[in-house]
């Protein structure tokens, strides 16, 4: 016997929003860095402000896949949710590319790096440290919040201005001394960045492909079970992610009378992990009586 068990569709306020004010940071970060790159002469400046001009694009397209992941329809009856992970997917495409952009720049410019303007570069760049640090823990703690890959997608990305920008602070005062080392910081921020572009490319690729949730959840959820004498034995648990959400299916023997008793158990078993875990969308349930299981 299966039972499908949907949780309560319950009205939430949209959290597109921050998507949006992410678009609107990073032009911010676009016009500081690029003009902060022209005062200074910094190559790692401007390519790190064409960075920054990917990331608009990119939080508008967050925002977008947000939006439509919300509906459900008779063609997706178990939502559009991945197109969160979608997102998050092309998040880390404009990652690769803005690591890409940075390296050409610095390895095929061919004139001496002069920097200049450095008192007040670096008092700008402390600035832009300040700004990504407060937007990236405020988007992390909404996208944590609320189950969203790509917010918590977009918050790593933004994070990666904190490595960029610290480079650039290096390459700046010690092109004081060595010219040229501006170029060299700009290669080792395009690796830092191809590197979290992989994370979040990999981490997307897993759910697009039905990979298993974590060891741990699916141990805790099987605990939700033993806490109901009735349930004998959960002999399988598996589960998927999908966007923000996750689903779950069971088979579980239960020491019940009636068909209706399995269904009361099975009901209270499933309000329980929905208290537990509110990230679960849907959980199927196959049941079967542990007299029939005994006569095997």
């Amino acid at each position: 016997m299966a039972e499908t068990i949907s949780k309560d569709t319950k009205s939430v306020k949209s959290f597109a929003y921050v998507a949006l004010l992410s678009a609107g940071f990073h032009v911010i970060l676009v016009v500081l860095k690029y003009g902060l790159g022209i005062l200074s002469g910094s190559i790692a400046l401007r390519a790190d402000a064409f960075h920054s001009l990917m990331d608009v694009l990119s939080s508008l397209g967050i925002f977008a896949g947000i939006k439509i992941s919300e509906r459900k329809s008779k063609i997706f009856p178990y939502g559009l949710y991945k197109v969160e992970n979608l997102a998050a997917l092309a998040t880390s495409i404009f990652i690769f590319f803005a690591g890409y952009e940075i390296v050409k720049e610095a390895i095929y410019t061919s004139s001496t790096i002069v920097v200049s303007n450095i008192p007040i570069t670096v008092l700008g760049l402390l600035v832009i440290v300040i700004l990504v640090f407060l937007f990236s823990r405020y988007e992390a703690k909404i996208g944590k919040k609320v189950g969203s890959p790509s917010l918590v997608a977009d918050a790593k990305h933004i994070g990666t201005d904190l490595l960029s920008t610290a480079g650039i602070l290096i390459g700046l005062l010690v092109s004081l001394w060595k010219p040229n080392f501006d170029r060299y910081i700009a290669v080792v921020i395009a690796v830092l960045i191809a590197r979290l572009g992989w994370t979040i490319l990999v981490d997307s690729v897993k759910v697009l492909l039905d990979a298993s949730i974590k060891n741990e959840m699916l141990d805790d959820i099987r605990k939700v079970f033993s806490n109901f004498p009735a349930a004998k034995d959960v002999t399988r648990l598996s589960g998927r992610c999908s966007g923000r959400f996750k689903f779950i299916e069971a088979e579980v023997i239960l020491d019940v009378e009636t068909l209706q008793d399995a269904h009361d158990v099975s009901s209270s078993i499933e309000e329980e992990i929905y208290d537990c875990f509110p990230e679960i969308d849907k959980i199927l349930i196959h049941y079967e009586p542990a007299k029939k299981q005994e006569d095997k």
